[in-house]
């Protein structure tokens, strides 16, 4: 069953167009209701509050004339995200209706600036990879997988309940459910946005980010979450106009993971490549040794962290409360050396230093968003690898754009787009002109 995107930028329109404070609340029951009809189905939410709907409108009457806000948008928010009035629990089961007591400095920020904290999206279980069955259906196909771990809120927007949502990254956890899903998906710069009163699973990987029905809520909303205080600033860098005449990178089997992409994504890949050279300069990037190690280092850095922060937060006997496939993270970080953890940060940290200066010596980065479209649920952890986490571990925007799709199935795949950190701002400028090309 196919469902209608609620557009970000029509229902701001039409909240626009609503005076009174007794209309936006019957606009919201009723909206509410829907959100209810299609969470029966599809399982992505795991609270909402119609009261706590109601008290925030009454807080924000007046962003009802206020064009500049977020004109009271119903925002989902990831379930690792702290709402001090929803519960929070990670998705794990031993800490069901878990009460934080407070807001996370996003969820703060999302109210200041006039939007609606309308509900929890259902994640992977402690933001990793395990998720039940039944909270993973596609809206385009529920015999396929959504993605994971910021699941919940790629499946709010695909089966229209919402227009945008929350999520997090340190893998892949947001550009892979948008582009299953094929909806927009933002990965901003590492640290962008505020990431204090959110589930800590590695330091130099979590990344707060945006999923949408529109590239048009994407770009409102980051500019209004950007971390703008006189500590941020780096944050002056987001405004700096790029080169109007830009160079598009680009792989082909030199990054390896390249070689096992599904045929079907390669040729939409190559020929999508064809239209780009007809208005801007491509170079194809060839020195990927650094790239081609990224993966390694990822699980190194991942799995360690992992096991440290899953202990602080999970009882002593564990194996009863966790997936197995997040027992086995643990263990293989409890037996990652410290020297080596350290050997993979260096490493790391020395490739991101060289691409501040010379992103490629290209202005962005274009590449198929995930190596297939969405799996089937039976074999959704499976994925070939991507890039999507090799821009997550050096801490550059990317961002999916839904172009692509299987014509085996029907099923969509995005198109990937990056930039040299701090560029989040002028990459979504750049994705609505390749939007554009048809």
């Amino acid at each position: 069953m196919l469902h209608k995107k609620i557009s970000f930028y029509e229902l701001e329109k039409k909240l626009k167009k609503i005076k009174k404070i007794s209309q936006l609340k019957k606009f919201y029951f009723k909206f509410y209701k829907n959100y209810i009809k299609l969470n029966k189905t599809y399982l992505f939410s795991s609270s909402s509050n119609l009261k706590y709907i109601y008290n925030q409108i009454d807080l924000n009457k007046d962003r009802i004339k206020d064009k500049k806000s977020l004109n009271l948008i119903p925002f989902g928010i990831k379930d690792i995200i702290n709402t001090k009035d929803l519960p929070t629990d990670f998705g794990i089961k031993s800490r069901k209706k878990f009460g934080s007591g407070n807001n996370a400095r996003i969820v703060d920020k999302i109210l200041g600036e006039g939007g609606i904290i309308f509900c929890k999206t259902n994640c992977a279980e402690f933001a990793v990879h395990y998720i039940e069955k039944n909270k993973q259906k596609n809206p385009l196909n529920q015999k396929y997988s959504a993605g994971t771990s910021s699941t919940g809120s790629a499946i709010s927007i695909a089966c229209g309940a919402l227009p945008i949502a929350i999520g997090t990254q340190t893998a892949g956890s947001i550009i892979r459910p948008s582009s299953y899903c094929g909806i927009y998906g933002f990965k901003p710069t590492y640290g962008a946005i505020d990431r204090t009163g959110i589930l800590k699973t590695n330091d130099i990987l979590d990344t707060i980010g945006i999923l949408c029905s529109d590239i048009y809520g994407i770009k409102k909303t980051f500019a209004k979450l950007i971390n703008n205080q006189p500590d941020y600033p780096w944050t002056k860098n987001f405004y700096i106009k790029k080169n109007k005449k830009p160079t598009i990178g680009y792989f082909d089997n030199n990054l390896e993971i390249f070689k096992n992409f599904e045929s079907f994504v390669k040729e939409e890949y190559l020929e999508f490549l064809m239209k780009l050279k007809i208005k801007y300069k491509l170079k194809k990037i060839r020195h990927t040794k650094d790239l081609n190690k990224l993966h390694n280092h990822h699980k190194i850095l991942y799995d360690k962290s992992l096991n440290y922060y899953v202990k602080k937060i999970v009882p002593k006997n564990r194996k009863k409360f966790l997936s197995s496939t997040l027992n086995k993270i643990i263990n293989d970080g409890n037996r990652i050396s410290l020297k080596r953890y350290k050997s993979s940060l260096n490493f790391v940290n020395k490739l991101k230093k060289k691409l501040d200066k010379n992103f490629f010596g290209v202005d962005y980065v274009i590449f198929p968003a995930t190596a297939s479209s969405a799996l089937k649920i039976e074999n959704y952890l499976n994925e070939k690898k991507d890039s999507c986490l090799i821009w997550t571990l050096l801490g550059n925007p990317s961002i999916s754009l839904p172009i692509f799709k299987n014509k085996n199935n029907n099923m969509p795949f995005g198109l990937l787009i990056a930039s040299k950190r701090y560029a989040d701002l002028d990459l979504i400028e750049f994705s609505e002109e390749i939007l554009k090309i048809k």
